[in-house]
């Protein structure tokens, strides 16, 4: 055998080991979210079994110590079983190890076999085929969850560190290893092939050009300044070849402006959607495959590698948990007039003047055509943002996604978090405090004036200096909500959203308590706990220490800085009450109806308050 056949068999092998361990991620990922979204009851449905020998005879699986078997009854003859342990603190369980199994029972004859996270949808969803006309699409999603996973879980979990330091683009390239944390098809792509995906996908480290057209100026909507984009993010000689084609082609900037492609969205989108466009030269494609990027884990947001102070955010017409990665217009605004508010509350609050920077996104194009529906999803497939980031991040030792801090390997520590502490003097636990108390501390900062950013993994950024925490980065301003009842009781003026007609305005909320359910769910239940858990699976500290630390910050936060009149409240809804909102996504997928376009869908249901216990 020679040696290119044995690495092809080196290879195939390693690839089937990821695809086997992928079905058992999606597949776990997907029962701890239909235990926790409590789908179709299936949480207050259940029925546990404690004992051993029980568990034993009906379905062959032997429990451990602190496990239980949880049974689903599907209808008279079937039901779902496999084994969990509880998770107490949520009122809910979690799958402690595989299989998942469907028990059949007709007369005498018992049947017993594992089935995968497919299987299990339609199992579930069988009866109520109805309520669930996105059922088809969310069960190729599971598909091709599996598939990515097993292309991702090829790549090492290490860093590759500059000496002592992790740039941004090295953060971007490490986070992206397990992208949107606790979530069955948060990894999928909808809409590229392997190859595609692992060109353009952040973990594999890839690099590529952009398409670069030329837009007709009465067809664009801009922010503040783009003038400069080319230069930005090209080298100089690029910028000049970008000149000499524009001027081949017998165009003008008196007369268009640059509009930079993601090179998928140029082949498979643009020309289809913009047919009518191109056919009147209003869209002239002018080169393609030219200046040098690396896809951040956002995917749409792409890193020039001459130029990492900046990255530029393009659209994307795939789907990712249920939305197009497109950029609406009202999209660019609304994150001009999120950045503000940002800005204005920073400068309102003298806690937040040396521990937040904010990047700049006021820049950016939009292909507009004023003769047509502004809401429509084709605005938002041909756009651009020029993301400018803050001169900190250079000076600083490691600049982190926050979502970088939750990724660990099956065995072991986090590399990154390993890094961090050589770096500094600080151990492990000490090191989750101190994330968590700035962390939570800047977030009731703005709570408290009625505005909130989205603070999910991907929107925070941590600077580090010698392994300590130094400031917080924001970016990704066009989902900041706000609470007017509060922020007119500060005098922080109101914010003029756009919001599409007749859907659910997410943005401006009307009560304390759905507005706090941001801080509740993205940044604590998403943000936090996936952080916490790459800390715990490491053994700098238990999860109740790390629960326990999360409740401390928000008792301090809303002690130390939060006015009188609303300490109560917020204790109420963050601290005392029963129940705290959870994230429902699979329902909203299951729902879905049409493109959706660029919104994830997403709802609300009820879990117990995890920081009761503390």
């Amino acid at each position: 055998m020679n040696i290119s056949a044995e690495t092809r068999m080196d290879r195939g092998a390693r690839l089937q080991e990821a695809r086997k361990t992928a079905e058992e991620k999606v597949l776990t990922d997907l029962m701890n979210a239909l235990l926790y979204e409590n789908f179709l009851d299936l949480r207050d449905r259940g029925v546990i079994v404690q004992d051993e020998e029980t568990a034993k005879e009906s379905t062959g699986l032997p429990l451990a110590e602190h496990e239980c078997l949880f049974s689903y009854r599907l209808n008279s003859s079937r039901s779902l079983s496999f084994r969990v342990y509880r998770d107490a603190r949520f009122g809910s369980y979690r799958v402690s190890r595989l299989p998942v199994l469907m028990i059949e029972q007709r007369g005498n004859r018992k049947s017993v076999r594992p089935i995968q996270a497919v299987e299990v949808m339609r199992l579930l969803a069988e009866e109520r085929l109805d309520a669930f006309p996105n059922l088809n699409g969310f069960c190729e999603e599971l598909k091709l969850s599996v598939e990515q996973t097993a292309l991702s879980l090829q790549v090492p979990i290490q860093v590759k560190a500059k000496g002592a330091t992790v740039d941004l683009t090295e953060a971007e390239r490490f986070a992206a290893l397990r992208d949107r944390p606790f979530h069955p098809t948060s990894r999928v792509k909808n809409g590229w092939d392997a190859s595609e995906y692992q060109r353009y996908s952040s973990e594999f480290g890839c690099s590529f050009g952009l398409d670069w057209a030329a837009v007709w100026k009465e067809y664009v909507r801009q922010g503040a300044g783009m003038d400069d984009l080319p230069q930005r993010l090209l080298s100089e000689d690029e910028h000049a070849l970008l000149l000499r084609s524009l001027e081949e082609k017998g165009l003008s900037l008196d007369d268009y402006t640059w509009m930079p492609v993601h090179p998928w969205q140029m082949k498979n989108v643009i020309s289809t959607v913009f047919r009518k466009e191109l056919a009147e030269q209003i869209i002239v494609p002018v080169v393609a495959d030219l200046g040098t990027f690396t896809p951040s884990s956002s995917v749409r947001s792409l890193i020039p590698v001459h130029n990492p102070t900046v990255h530029v955010k393009v659209s994307i017409g795939i789907y990712s948990l249920g939305a197009l990665r497109i950029m609406p217009p009202r999209y660019l605004e609304n994150g001009v007039k999120g950045q503000k508010i940002i800005e204005y509350i920073k400068s309102r609050e003298p806690e937040l003047t040396d521990r937040l920077i904010v990047a700049c996104e006021e820049k950016w194009s939009a292909f507009t055509d004023p003769k047509e529906d502004p809401f429509a999803d084709k605005p938002g497939h041909l756009a651009c943002l020029l993301r400018q980031y803050p001169a900190e991040i250079q000076e600083a030792d490691a600049v982190l996604p926050m979502s970088a801090l939750s990724v660990y390997p099956m065995q072991g520590k986090s590399p990154l978090i390993e890094l961090l502490l050589q770096q500094g003097d600080e151990e492990g636990r000490q090191l989750f405090r101190e994330i968590c108390k700035q962390f939570i501390e800047t977030a009731v900062l703005f709570a408290k004036y009625g505005v909130l950013p989205e603070l999910h993994g991907q929107n925070v950024v941590l600077l580090f200096q010698h392994g300590k925490l130094r400031q917080l980065l924001l970016r990704d301003h066009d989902t900041v909500r706000i609470y007017p009842t509060w922020m007119k009781r500060s005098g922080v003026p109101e914010v003029p959203y756009t919001v599409k007609p007749n859907t659910r305005n997410t943005l401006i909320l009307e009560s304390a308590e759905e507005f706090l359910a941001y801080l509740q769910t993205l940044a604590i239940q998403v943000n936090l706990a996936s952080i916490l858990e790459a800390f715990v699976k490491g053994n700098y500290l238990t999860e109740d220490e790390g629960w326990r630390m999360i409740r401390e910050s928000i008792e301090g936060a809303i002690r130390n800085y939060v006015p009188a009149d609303l300490q109560a409240g917020m204790t109420k809804i963050l601290l005392e009450a029963e129940e705290w909102p959870v994230k429902q996504i699979i329902r909203p997928l299951l729902c879905r109806v049409g493109s959706g376009g660029g919104s994830m869908p997403s709802g609300q249901g009820k879990i117990v308050n995890p920081l009761r216990w503390e």
